[in-house]
């Protein structure tokens, strides 16, 4: 009778978690899935690299923006990633050398989400920026909310989704799971 109690308990206790463990997925998932770029992209914009092409949509979402008076941070790109890197990458974008000069800086510091976070909240304190638009892929947009609004808290942040596969819901399965656990990582880094 007591190994029977055992392995319900056992079998009720696993239940729990997977089930657990399901629903909080689930409920990342459609977090994922519930950015609306309903919001105009703004004057002062931080673009987090890492996925494919998100500086040149950033660069395309500009070229269409009417008023041409932006700042531009990209935060996380590598040693080799200059000004003349952006000029190259905007010539089919009417964003002249002169705008990328005044308007756009370039992070090479930063490795990870906290670090975008710090390098563009020390951006921020530069240009006394009272809001920015935080442009990266929907699937890493949950986490990137989260480590930016613990370090800039001051500041309003408005979330522009890109899709690097151009499809707001094909995203691969390895990809979904790696950036849950980076989000589970995150949050419990935050806390402790």
């Amino acid at each position: 009778m007591k190994l029977i109690k055992n392995k319900v308990f056992l079998i009720f206790f696993f239940s729990t978690i997977l089930f657990t463990i399901f629903y909080d997925f689930s409920s990342f998932y459609l977090k994922i899935f519930s950015y609306k770029n309903n919001n105009h992209v703004g004057k002062n914009i931080v673009v987090l690299t890492g996925g494919t092409n998100r500086i040149k949509q950033t660069l395309n979402i500009l070229s269409s923006k009417k008023n041409k008076n932006f700042n531009l941070l990209i935060s996380g790109a590598g040693k080799g990633f200059t000004k003349t890197t952006v000029l190259q990458l905007s010539k089919k974008h009417k964003i002249s050398r002169d705008m990328i000069d005044c308007c756009v800086m370039i992070d090479k510091k930063s490795t990870d989400t906290f670090s975008n976070a710090k390098q563009t909240k020390v951006w921020i304190e530069k240009l006394r920026l009272r809001s920015i638009s935080l442009i990266t892929s929907n699937y890493h947009m949950p986490r990137s909310l989260m480590i930016f609004n613990t370090f800039i808290y001051d500041v309003k942040i408005i979330p522009y989704v890109l899709n690097d596969k151009g499809d707001n819901k094909n995203i691969d399965l390895d990809v979904l799971l790696i950036e849950y656990f980076k989000f589970k990582l995150a949050k419990i880094r935050l806390i402790f």
